[in-house]
């Protein structure tokens, strides 16, 4: 039915190494305490633990699991995918690759991950669980004693519910 294609691209002109480790590029998306501006509404923003730690926004690289492999001080690009799947269901595949700067991911490996997306509210709340992770991913989550379903994150777009907007745009069939 659709396919989703998202590109990021982005590199720092000028960025000292001893800079704010809250100012860099990440493949995995962002959480609240990673949200400096307040860009998006995260329902536990502080949270490290937690249902509510596993909420993420879909910025920078946009990767669905969290890891601190991929944090660039230097450059990112990233390309997420994501296709329905025939049916009812409102089941997604994903699928994301990434590369940043040498300094940010072990071995200068490409990463790469994939999973299913449970599209409840396209955009607005979808629920992702990974299936297929990069070497690095694998070990590093298991060296954090990473459970699976602490990998299991979510979207929750709640500013994209304005309800000024829905009244503005609010139309009657005549």
């Amino acid at each position: 039915k659709s396919l989703d294609i998202r590109f990021f691209a982005g590199a720092f002109l000028y960025n000292p190494g001893n800079a704010n480790p809250a100012y860099r590029f990440r493949l995995s998306g962002w959480t609240g305490s990673q949200d400096y501006l307040f860009d998006n509404v995260f329902l536990g923003r502080t949270e490290s633990t937690g249902v509510f730690s596993q909420q993420f926004a879909e910025q920078d690289g946009g990767f669905k699991t969290l890891t601190y492999i991929g944090q660039a001080t230097q450059w990112i690009t990233a390309l997420n995918l994501k296709t329905s799947l025939p049916g009812i269901l409102p089941l997604r595949l994903y699928a994301d690759i990434g590369m940043t700067d040498p300094y940010a991911r072990p071995n200068h490996a490409i990463l790469y991950e994939g999973g299913i997306d449970l599209c409840i509210v396209k955009n607005v709340f979808e629920i992702y669980f990974p299936l297929l992770l990069c070497s690095d991913f694998v070990s590093t989550l298991k060296s954090n004693n990473v459970s699976y379903t602490e990998q299991i994150r979510f979207t929750l777009n709640l500013n994209l519910l304005n309800p000024f907007n829905f009244i503005k745009n609010f139309k009657t069939s005549d």
